[in-house]
């Protein structure tokens, strides 16, 4: 939520922006100003309710020391009083009795509670009358007259379902009292003899409290919506509409160069802001023109570069295409007559019994093969380059395939100490062309052995996808450096391995031959930890459906034709 309220203001012009920090500003002054107003006069409401319930306190304390100096009061007789013994007097034939300060105290509060004005009850520490035992409150307020000397307490409280303000404040015995109390109750001059409670209904002044936050928030709000809306609309006249005039004229600036940028005549950063605008506008048209001089010249010497590399790179071109059939014509004419040494020598081989010179023949038909497979993929590469390679494509078993690659590697590769693993490969039907996909497998795990120390293993894993097959060949050797994975495919590009270096073709032979098919063929390598040459074959020739496959016999795969 807090993150799409900040977009949504970032998303808001200046004038947004500036309304919304000033109506902040605006709504905590006001509610801090209207907040102080409320609790000033709530307190003078209140202090006005506190200063009666202290003055009618003062009144009852007042009346009391009067009846407690005079003796008590005599009245006309209604029940008596069981608490004063011998209080009955008769006068003329009238029955009197004699009141004491406590019971015109409960007398004027009932007499004022059915006037529903205020009330007032006398509390005692020591009961003589169950009436003047303490409510909750008034115990509290008599632990703090005797514990804390508190003068007075003042609360709001709600009182028999009404919402009351009660004024407490303690009785001490007096000379006048002794009369009465120290029969009974032990009492000395200033001993705390109880408390009385003022209790006067707040119900007025909580209304009149209402009232004035009422009051109060809709002058908020008045005051808050009528400064907004004119400060609303200062801060548009005077900053927002001419800054939307300054940008449409900066819009047909950026659509029109020769757009005309009027000049904004005022007397303030806006007007200072419009003139730099001006000026800027100038000073740019000038450096356009400059710059279409400037281009239109480039343009002139680019078009003469451009015919002249363009004429280069045909005679590059040319060069390329003849060095590209020289090639494969003398890749051609030599492997004829290499065939026919290489017949030669089986034949002596088959012949000669002297063990010296059998090994020189021998000697002579590995070199021989040597180059025949160099002349070979020296052919192929020509013929690729040419885009005339030819691929005779047949139904195969690709698993079938990475097994007889295996088989052929295996006796090599144990004798170099490393293992070959070709684990449960699946049978997978394939067009492609047996021969050439025999020569790209055979080159790879080549590779992978010529790279692979010795107590290391060499993996092939067939890995069937639903409209091709990947084939993974994994070795665990140096690695390849990152620089030299970017040139890896390149012809005459090779690495040196522990038996010297390649001619430097396989590979881009075999990437090649494997896009020839459709398919890719990529390389990935942790220097140190293993490298991964992956090769992708769609199950469908590039020929289409109606490809014929070829079904001749094939022979046996050998390493030297890779």
């Amino acid at each position: 939520m807090r993150s799409f309220i900040k977009r949504r203001i970032a998303a808001m012009g200046l004038g947004g922006k500036y309304l919304i920090g000033v109506s902040g500003l605006l709504l905590i002054g006001v509610g801090v100003l209207f907040s102080r107003q409320f609790q000033t006069e709530k307190t003078f409401i209140m202090g006005q309710l506190e200063s009666q319930a202290r003055l009618l306190g003062r009144q009852v304390l007042l009346t009391r020391s009067w009846l407690s100096d005079q003796g008590g009061v005599y009245v006309r007789w209604t029940s008596g009083n069981p608490h004063l013994p011998g209080s009955e007097l008769s006068l003329n034939g009238c029955r009197l009795q004699l009141c004491n300060p406590a019971l015109v105290t409960r007398e004027l509060s009932k007499y004022a509670m059915k006037q529903g004005v205020y009330r007032f009850r006398l509390t005692s520490t020591r009961l003589i009358n169950p009436d003047n035992a303490p409510d909750e409150t008034e115990r509290r307020a008599l632990a703090d007259f005797a514990e804390r000397g508190a003068a007075e307490v003042n609360l709001l409280q709600e009182l028999d379902g009404q919402k009351v303000f009660r004024h407490i404040r303690p009785l001490f015995i007096e000379a006048g009292c002794l009369g009465c109390h120290r029969e009974y109750e032990g009492y000395r001059v200033g001993d705390l003899r109880g408390c009385l409670s003022v209790i006067i209904p707040s119900d007025t002044a909580e209304s009149r409290i209402r009232q004035l936050s009422w009051a109060l928030f809709r002058d908020a709000v008045f005051i808050f919506l009528s400064t907004l809306a004119v400060l609303f609309i200062l801060n548009y006249n005077l900053t927002v509409r001419p800054l939307k005039r300054l940008r449409r004229q900066m819009r047909a600036f950026e659509q029109d160069i020769n757009f005309p940028v009027p000049i904004l005549r005022r007397q303030d950063e806006i007007g200072e802001l419009a003139v730099g605008f001006a000026e800027l506008a100038a000073a740019l048209r000038r450096q356009h023109e400059e710059m279409e001089k400037k281009v239109a010249r480039a343009t002139r010497e680019l078009v003469e570069v451009n015919r002249e590399l363009n004429e280069a790179n045909l005679g590059l071109r040319r060069r390329d295409a003849m060095k590209t059939d020289f090639l494969a014509t003398v890749s051609h004419e030599l492997r004829t007559p290499l065939t026919n040494i290489q017949g030669g020598v089986d034949y002596l081989l088959q012949t000669v019994d002297n063990e010296d010179q059998r090994s020189y023949l021998q000697l002579i038909e590995r070199n021989i093969r040597g180059l025949i497979a160099m002349v070979s993929r020296l052919l192929d590469l020509a013929r690729i380059e040419l885009d005339q390679i030819e691929l005779e494509y047949e139904a195969l078993d690709l698993g079938m395939l990475l097994q007889e690659v295996a088989l052929l590697f295996r006796a090599e590769a144990a004798r170099m100490g490393i293992e070959i693993r070709c684990p449960a490969i699946p049978e997978v039907r394939l067009y492609a062309d047996y021969r050439r996909l025999n020569q790209v497998f055979i080159n790879l795990i080549d590779n992978a052995l010529r790279f692979s120390p010795p107590g290391q293993t060499v993996e092939m894993r067939l890995l069937p996808e639903a409209d091709g097959v990947v084939v993974e060949v994994v070795d665990h050797g140096s690695g390849i450096e990152a620089r030299e994975l970017e040139e890896i495919f390149t012809r005459y590009r090779c690495r040196h391995s522990k038996d010297g270096g390649g001619s430097g073709i396989g590979l881009a032979v075999a990437k090649g031959l494997i896009e020839a098919h459709g398919g890719r063929l990529t390389v990935v390598s942790s220097p140190g930890v293993e490298t991964v040459f992956t090769v992708y074959l769609p199950r469908q020739s590039p020929a289409g459906p109606a490809a014929t496959p070829v079904m001749e016999e094939k022979e046996e795969g050998k390493k030297d034709d890779a």
